[in-house]
């Protein structure tokens, strides 16, 4: 059995897991630990991605729903704390003011926002994306059409070349080089040169 240059070991797939579910416990994107497992793996973090959902992701099933669970605990403990935060020493009594309650409120909306825009600028940033790349595909492919017909007119004219030297071969008026001297790129040699 072949053994390959890239081939993913045992420790750098745990190491993958274990950077995924801290950033998915934080709360962060696994996008950001994808790009950090590839700068500590020497890979790129497209390959950490695809490692991880092709491979990994299903073993670690049990793993992802714990740190999603972490997540959500964190990010209540961090709402109590700015709800606790509020109450200021001379705030100690039994009733809150309006203005506490709005302040709560306005604090939590942060807190929610914070938690809620990732998901949405993520998409965003893929539907971007997905456009550009699009755009390069489509840019690619008619490059590619484009240096074909130039191909095919060099072709041509090489052709037609080699018509007029036989033409002239015919008629002994040959000056011509007998041949068309090509480079090894397959371009004409320089006449001046060649002659």
């Amino acid at each position: 059995m072949i053994h390959r240059q890239d081939a993913w070991s045992d420790q750098e797939d745990r190491r993958l897991a274990e950077v995924v579910l801290e950033h998915i416990r934080s709360g962060s994107t696994q996008l950001k630990a994808f790009d950090q497992v590839g700068d500590e793996l020497d890979r790129t973090s497209a390959a950490c991605g695809f490692r991880w959902n092709a491979l990994i992701r299903q073993k670690y099933e049990e793993e992802i729903k714990q740190a999603k669970r972490e997540r959500k605990q964190r990010i209540r403990n961090k709402a109590r704390r700015a709800a606790h935060q509020i109450t200021t020493p001379q705030m100690e009594q039994t009733e809150l003011t309006l203005e506490q309650v709005i302040s709560y409120l306005e604090k939590m909306k942060l807190v929610m926002k914070e938690n809620k825009s990732s998901p949405e600028k993520l998409e965003n940033e893929v539907k971007e994306l997905k456009g550009k790349k699009e755009q390069l595909e489509e840019q690619v492919k008619q490059l590619t059409e484009h240096m074909e017909e130039i191909h095919q007119e060099y072709t041509m004219i090489l052709s037609m070349m080699n018509r007029v030297r036989q033409l002239s071969n015919q008629e002994g008026e040959s000056r011509l080089p007998h041949v068309f001297p090509m480079e090894t790129n397959n371009t004409l040699k320089n006449f001046s040169n060649s002659s």
